[in-house]
């Protein structure tokens, strides 16, 4: 359903059948396409008003729409997911301004110099059921913008999916990264500025950092090369993530062609000071003829983990948490390898929600008995107290059958 209401001068329509003659605005219902519609998507933006909707019926749209020039919030509304398209044949698909609502529509740039949707320094702009695709570097580039919020959408690049800004909101949405843009150094699903004040809320979402390495329709296996490192995420403040899967993931399938390789490090979360994560799962590897890349599951982060899944698998070292300084994380019901942890990462744990402790806690708890180890011989009644190093028996009593209390020394 198209949620336009009545003949309105807020709403202007743009069809492949209509001429920049027009006024863009429906005379009738059905719409006189040949009468009323514009022809482009940027005459529609001229003749439109401030806070005004904008109606792009099916078509391929080969123009760059710029938003911002013309300084109005804007909604841009497609009649068709995958059928109202905006195609460039070169440059940026769409340059937004402060407010812009992007729905049910497709952005997809060829040009690999470019990015699909540039809305920087652009606040409160929105996405929703849209296909944006950029063969060259950003899908989404919104640095320095606030409250961003992307729902229902499928966003992909070659370098970095989404560049947030301030605070945004990501909800049920597939972003992809191949790390395949040209020459080295990195390539993020999602990466934002580092600052103290930057939040982001992940929710039911799939996050792919991955070297495509197939023809499409699978025909044949396909050269892939990435010379990247791969992240899902990186240099966010704060970062809430809830159902949802991360993959960093530069392995190299049997089946690539031969001289295929992804050459980078992996890396599912890094610098990320403070993380709450639940109900998810993440995975990062290399590719197993790399011998010198690492792969990291959660990189220089702090915070909280629950119900989550870590695998990590790479060639010269893996790790599922691993720090250049002292970290801590809280982990409840959390499935990770106790040896795949860097002496920098502090792993503690709190109860399950049956009251009982997960296997870190179980891990942490046996520690400390050995720590305060004490082994009463059952013959002779002896009790030898261990130092910390669990091995030293540092004092030994033998108490009376008579004895009500038993004083420890040294303490």
């Amino acid at each position: 359903m198209i949620p336009w209401a009545g003949d309105s001068s807020f709403v202007i329509h743009v069809s492949k059948s209509g001429n920049d003659a027009n006024g863009g605005i429906a005379q009738q219902y059905p719409v006189s396409f040949a009468n009323d519609a514009k022809l482009t998507i940027g005459s529609a933006v001229s003749a439109c008003p401030d806070g005004g909707m904008i109606i792009v019926w099916p078509g391929d749209y080969a123009e760059t729409v710029d938003i911002k020039t013309a300084a109005k919030k804007i909604t841009l509304l497609g009649t068709s997911y995958r059928g109202s398209r905006i195609v460039p044949a070169s440059g940026k698909g769409v340059i937004g301004y402060a407010g812009l609502h992007l729905e049910n529509i497709s952005v997809e740039v060829q040009d690999d110099t470019s990015m699909a949707v540039d809305c920087a320094s652009q606040d409160d702009c929105s996405f929703r059921r849209c296909f944006i695709h950029s063969k060259g570097i950003d899908g989404l580039y919104l640095t320095q913008a606030d409250n961003a919020v992307i729902e229902d959408c499928y966003v992909f690049a070659s370098y970095d999916c989404i560049m947030i800004g301030k605070r945004g909101l990501i909800k049920n949405s597939i972003l992809i990264t191949d790390g395949c843009y040209t020459g080295s150094g990195v390539a993020h699903v999602i990466c934002g500025p580092g600052a103290v004040d930057t939040t982001l809320r992940i929710q039911n979402c799939l996050l792919i950092a991955q070297p495509s390495y197939e023809k499409p329709g699978g025909k044949e296996p396909e050269l892939y090369e990435s010379a990247r490192d791969l992240y899902c995420i990186k240099d966010i403040a704060r970062v809430s993530i809830e159902d949802s899967i991360l993959l960093a993931d530069g392995y190299k399938p049997s089946g690539a062609h031969a001289d295929s390789y992804a050459s980078g490090k992996s890396s599912a979360i890094y610098n990320v000071p403070y993380l709450t994560m639940k109900n998810s799962s993440l995975l990062s590897r290399t590719d197993q003829n790399q011998e010198e890349t690492i792969a990291y599951g959660c990189r220089n982060v702090a915070g909280e983990l629950m119900n989550v899944d870590i695998e990590t698998a790479g060639q010269a070292a893996t790790y599922d948490f691993y720090a250049t300084s002292a970290k801590e994380l809280w982990l409840a019901n959390t499935k990770y390898d106790s040896s795949k942890v860097h002496s920098n990462v502090t792993v503690r744990a709190v109860p399950d929600s049956d009251g009982g402790v997960n296997a870190a806690g179980k891990a942490l708890l046996a520690a400390k008995s050995l720590v305060n180890k004490a082994v009463q011989n059952k013959a002779t009644g002896a009790i030898d107290y261990y130092d910390d190093d669990s091995e030293t028996v540092i004092l030994t009593q033998t108490p009376d059958d008579g004895q009500s209390t038993i004083v420890r020394a040294p303490s």
